[in-house]
């Protein structure tokens, strides 16, 4: 079954009433009017707050409902798009002072320090309430990101999920998820519950790797990553939490591929120059220049080979 608590009201053309969709957002303010307050009549005051609400923050919000009106004026507003930031503390702001009062245009007054922030209404303790309860146990009520996401309850496992604008509902089968103990037994590990082969077994997050004091973050590229790089003649590389398919040292990385063989290393003028001011000589180690203890003779080989005619100009 499927209880849809805004269906009864009355929205603008664009919002959809014939079935279980939800694409508004709700929100709640509270305050203390100026004016007698009829607790058993709240909905009298509705058109005088949706007025004054519309004129201080928007015409976003294009229904009030009053949720109170005992004393102070708790108010439920109904927009169709998410309020800005800025408009939340509107209220509390006072931009219109008048002695004691704040006026709300056209004809709100209301009581100064008395009005809350604006905030965001989680549906699922209030409206969402009674289409929890209908599904008996099998899907609870829980805000993500921008949806109201009916998900599977401990020891259910999603099939599949359906989508309403704003509303999403996963369709669960029984008994092949874990449950909020076993979750809690792997976090106090650093790991996360996965249900497979019909029990649940505690795992290493996504890229994290099992170490001895838990998961670590891993440092190196997996079987698959390797296989991958391999695949394009490249080494795979490890860094900033992602794996990269590099050229071999000593290649060039040519766009389709890498050069066909290592680039041979030489000593440049600068090098030698490094290494004889320390009374060295220049040598290629490990494809790098590296400066070594040396004889005349090998000085003068190394330096005829980076200029063969010392005694010309340029």
């Amino acid at each position: 079954s499927c209880f849809c608590p805004w269906t009864s009201r009355k929205p603008p053309r664009s919002v959809e009433i014939s079935r279980c969709v939800l694409n508004e957002y709700y929100y709640t303010v509270s305050f203390t009017p100026n004016i007698s307050l009829n607790s058993d009549h709240c909905e009298w005051y509705e058109k005088r707050v949706l007025e004054a609400i519309r004129t201080a923050i928007g015409a976003e919000v294009f229904k009030v409902e009053i949720m109170n009106c005992t004393q102070d004026i708790m108010a439920r507003l109904i927009a169709s798009r998410p309020l800005s930031n800025h408009v939340l503390n509107k209220l509390q702001a006072c931009e219109h002072p008048v002695g004691d009062f704040c006026m709300l245009y056209p004809k709100l007054p209301i009581k100064k320090g008395s009005a809350t922030g604006i905030e965001e209404e989680n549906l699922c303790e209030s409206l969402l309430k009674n289409q929890e309860k209908a599904y008996k146990g099998e899907n609870k009520c829980v805000k993500v990101d921008d949806f109201y996401w009916f998900q599977c309850a401990d020891g259910y496992r999603a099939v599949r999920d359906v989508t309403r604008g704003r509303l999403r509902r996963s369709v669960c089968k029984a008994g092949v998820s874990c449950t909020d103990k076993e979750q809690l037994d792997c976090a106090n590990k650093g790991q996360i519950c996965v249900f497979e082969n019909e029990k649940p077994n505690c795992q290493c997050p996504p890229d994290t790797v099992p170490g001895q004091a838990g998961c670590a973050a891993r440092t190196t590229c997996n079987p698959k990553e390797i296989r991958e790089c391999e695949d394009k003649k490249k080494e795979c590389v490890y860094r900033d939490q992602k794996a990269e398919c590099q050229c071999p040292e000593g290649t060039v990385d040519y766009g389709q591929g890498c050069s066909g063989g290592p680039v041979e290393a030489s000593c440049t003028k600068e090098s030698i120059a490094e290494c004889r001011s320390n009374g060295q000589r220049c040598a290629i180690e490990n494809g790098r220049p590296v400066c070594k203890e040396t004889s005349h003779v090998a000085t003068t080989t190394e330096a005829t080979k980076a200029d063969p005619d010392p005694g010309k100009s340029s």
